[in-house]
């Protein structure tokens, strides 16, 4: 895997310095860009979230060496009028020469650069210009003046930054100022013990429809999700914060084990060997390598813990990462981009798919088989690099056991959970038609239950009819009844378990239908959920339970009275068991 703790930030330094002294040497005149028109279609330049555009920002400190990046969310009356996002890092910080040019879009020393994440110079204004009008960088170089510059998109409408004698837009030159705003200041006071040297980034006047939360505490929590994702392989070199909460490595491989869920209940991510490639671009001659990981999690994996199905079922996919740093997650190979792609290797993710984990982590110099985008949040390998994976007979073999695994594994659970014949009865079925076959029920009894069920049958013999516009005559309905439950003489009592979702409703409903009995549990209510699907319930116990309903069930329908009084008293029993089980959870929970 890509050693981050080498790339190289501390030269990226020098390599600014010298770029700064050809920029003034050429007397540079920082146009902004045609007209402000192109800096409003920046606004739309496809951010996917709040948390991508802040992912620029973060490129930048991590590049500028910082070892803290401190993230605030300003907001008016009430903590749904958010006003500001202030992204505040610890780096080396610029000058007012590279402040200015930083703020121009394409304006960058690392054009073309693999170092790290920047090269194409729009990370900082487009980011910012996508949340809102406002974009104010404060800089400061150790033992150097704080520098102040302010962009606005409605002032540059109105022709604030436009030269009248050439008309063209330029960037304002920065401004040094003696201290920072309070609210600023107190924030550099307290993450940082002062600004001796970093960059503030903030953005105002924001847009609230590009906010992908609209509440404070919503955009925190997407912020910690998303840039705990995305740099989860250098939360170890740099810390960030999202309003005084630490951002958490999020690895879609559950690999780190400072990681989120990394070990719940002793249930860890199984890690497979990894492989490496070198790729040639044959059309930009740059060379790299790409490092390929995989993790199996299985059915297992995600019972125990909500957040690890969340980030199992987001990272779905083949997870692509440039330098260590997340880029995109795709679940599928589209034809045209591997038209001569083999017919049985595996090129989309089902829901099934997220039970084992893949990531491409390529260098920088390999931007163009990947199709790299500008704001560095989509790609998309290119035929070579699948050609290459393919023909190493490793990558493709390797998902196809994972998936197998997988399958295997959960073919095993569900033999624990349902240990029915396929498309065959049940054993609690076939135990309980057993047991009533030895019952002695009343004739009256026996007759009012099979006059109920068919009355059942008659009623759905009757839709079917309508459906089909024939007439409802008694030699269609006795013939439509007949295709449904077959002869009717057998009038051996049998069984059928099912469920059906009905919230509020019952814990269970019994429907007589011809000579079966039909017992569904409620997967809305408690007693499915908490106890019946308990997850230190078994097969056998499930069974045990549909048996034990099943043994009152042959009693409902007998007569009118015991109608009545199931119906009374399930609804009864509904409601209390409702009630108890979860009180009983929070006593369980309080015991252990």
């Amino acid at each position: 895997m890509v050693n981050v703790k080498n790339l190289a930030t501390n030269k990226q330094k020098d390599r600014r310095e010298a770029f700064v002294k050809k920029l003034v040497d050429s007397k540079t005149k920082f146009t902004i860009a045609a007209n402000d028109a192109f800096v409003r279609s920046i606004q739309s330049i496809g951010y996917k979230s709040t948390g991508s555009a802040a992912a620029e920002i973060i490129d930048n400190s991590i590049e500028a060496n910082a070892s803290k990046v401190s993230i605030e969310i300003g907001y008016g009356d009430n903590k749904n009028q958010i006003t500001e996002l202030i992204f505040a890092d610890n780096g080396f910080g610029m000058d007012d020469v590279t402040l200015r040019y930083a703020m121009t879009f394409g304006g960058t020393d690392r054009e073309g650069s693999s170092d790290l994440f920047g090269r194409y110079g729009f990370g900082l204004p487009a980011s910012c210009m996508s949340q809102g009008n406002v974009m104010t960088v404060y800089s400061k170089e150790p033992g150097k003046p704080i520098y102040e510059l302010s962009f606005d998109l409605n002032a540059c409408s109105k022709g604030a930054y436009t030269d009248k004698k050439t008309g063209d837009m330029l960037m304002p030159e920065a401004t040094s100022i003696k201290a920072l705003p309070k609210h600023l200041q107190k924030i550099t006071d307290d993450d940082f013990g002062g600004f001796k040297s970093g960059t503030i980034v903030v953005m105002s006047d924001l847009n609230r429809h590009c906010l992908t939360n609209k509440s404070l505490n919503g955009l925190k929590a997407h912020l910690i999700h998303h840039l705990g994702a995305t740099f989860h392989k250098y939360l170890d070199r740099i810390s960030m914060s999202v309003c005084e909460d630490k951002v958490i490595p999020i690895d879609p491989t559950f690999s780190d084990p400072n990681g989120v869920a990394y070990d719940v209940a002793g249930l860890k991510a199984v890690q497979m060997p990894p492989q490496e490639f070198t790729l040639n671009d044959e059309i930009t001659g740059q060379k790299g390598k790409l490092r390929v990981s995989f993790a199996y999690l299985g059915p297992k994996f995600t019972q125990s813990d909500k957040s690890r199905g969340r980030i199992a079922r987001e990272y779905n996919g083949f997870i692509i990462s440039r330098n260590g740093r997340i880029i995109d997650c795709i679940s599928r190979i589209p034809a045209p981009i591997w038209p001569n792609a083999p017919r049985n290797t595996i090129k989309i993710f089902g829901n099934n798919d997220a039970w084992y984990k893949v990531i491409l982590d390529f260098d920088a110099s390999l931007d163009n088989l990947f199709s790299i985008t500008t704001t560095k949040q989509q790609a998309m390998p290119k035929a070579e690099v699948w050609d290459i994976l393919e023909n190493s007979k490793m990558f493709f073999p390797m998902l196809t056991e994972l998936r197998q695994r997988g399958a295997e594994e959960e073919d095993a659970e569900k033999d624990k959970h349902d240990r029915s014949v396929d498309d065959g009865p049940r054993p609690s079925e076939v135990a309980s038609a057993e047991a009533s076959s030895f019952q002695n029920p009343l004739p009256v009894e026996e007759e009012h239950i099979l006059k109920k069920g068919d009355e059942k049958v008659t009623e759905v013999a009757k839709q079917q009819l309508a459906e089909k516009n024939q007439e409802l005559t008694e030699e269609n309905i006795a013939a439509a009844k007949a295709d449904i439950t077959g002869d009717m003489s057998n009038k051996e009592r049998t069984f059928k378990h099912g469920t059906r979702n009905v919230p509020g409703g019952d814990f269970v409903f019994i429907e007589p239908y011809g000579n079966q009995l039909i017992v569904e549990l409620n997967t809305a209510h408690v007693f499915y959920k908490d106890f019946y699907m308990n997850p230190s319930s078994n097969g056998d116990i499930r069974q045990y339970i549909e048996a034990f309903l099943m043994a009152f069930a042959e009693r409902y329908y007998i007569n009118d009275m015991n109608e009545t009084f199931y119906a009374r008293e399930i609804s009864f029993w509904s409601s209390m068991i409702n009630d108890s089980f979860k009180q009983l959870k929070k006593e369980l929970s309080k015991a252990s």
